[in-house]
Order: structure tokens, then C-alpha cells, then sequence
């Protein structure tokens, strides 16, 4: 039995973890973005979107914007709204612990899934910025993207 007192904690904890996929309603430009290739339905997958400045790319704090989209069948889907037209790039991690955080191992490899926009190689660490990046336009901007596990 839970407690009248704890219900407070107990909403604030469940929301730290719930989905917060952006509704795209009203947006001039969107990405439809479907994430395939995911192991388990478990936790969530965070989506974060980048502008076209080379240098912002994977910094904390650079993003324009991020999302945490909930898992259904492997597969993860989402309309994310843009600011605007023009070129973007997107990192997506497969948070399966749904702790908010891209665990990695004590020698820095990840410890959970990644995926990137345009889906480059990553054999070799980071994929370069210009691999990544794409061109959105005015109106509805598809984008499929696969998770990949270590």
C-alpha cells in the first residue's frame, strides 16, 4: 500500500523516467523520425537534435532540442518539431536502464545502444559531423535510423 504522503514522490519519480516526445503540432518543420534495431522495450530512447555548427556537436548544452521517446516492439517513433529549415544532426541512445544518462564502460566504450543520422559507420569511435548531418525543409521531413549495440 502506498502511503498518501509518498504519492508526491512516487509521481515526481515516475515522471523523471515517462516519455516527453514533443508534439508537432503546428510545426513548419518536422522530423518523423522511427528508430529501429532496439534490443528490448525497456527504458526509453533519448533523441537529441543539433544545429549546423560543427563545433556544438555532442556538447552538453548545444543541443536544440531532446526527447525521450517510449519502446514498442523495437522500434521507437516520434514527429520532433525544428526551429526552422536547414541542416541539422541527430544522436540517439538507447537509455535501457532509463536512468537519463549514456552509460559507458570504465575504459569510456558505451554500455548501451547509439545511433546517429544517416546511420555512418562507428567502427572507429565518433562519426565525423559531415556524416551525420542532414538537410530538413518546410513541412514533413522523414528519417529512419538503427540502433547499434557494443
Amino acid at each position: 500500500m502506498v502511503l498518501p504522503a509518498a504519492v508526491p514522490l512516487l509521481l515526481m519519480a515516475l515522471a523523471a523516467v515517462a516519455p516527453s516526445a514533443p508534439d508537432c503540432a503546428g510545426a513548419r518543420v518536422r522530423l518523423e523520425l522511427t528508430v529501429t534495431g532496439l534490443r528490448s522495450d525497456l527504458g526509453l530512447v533519448t533523441v537529441v537534435v543539433y544545429g549546423d555548427r560543427p563545433e556544438d556537436f555532442l556538447v552538453r548544452g548545444r543541443r536544440l532540442a531532446k526527447a525521450r521517446l517510449a519502446i514498442a516492439g523495437g522500434r521507437a517513433t516520434a514527429c520532433l518539431p525544428l526551429p526552422h529549415g536547414g541542416i541539422f544532426a541527430l544522436a540517439a541512445y538507447h537509455d535501457e536502464d532509463a536512468d537519463g544518462r549514456f552509460d559507458r564502460s570504465w575504459i569510456g566504450l558505451p554500455d548501451e545502444g547509439f545511433a546517429f543520422s544517416n546511420d555512418p559507420p562507428t567502427l572507429a569511435g565518433l562519426p565525423a559531423f559531415d556524416a551525420v548531418t542532414f538537410v530538413a525543409r518546410s513541412g514533413s521531413n522523414g528519417m529512419a535510423i538503427r540502433m547499434r549495440y557494443p
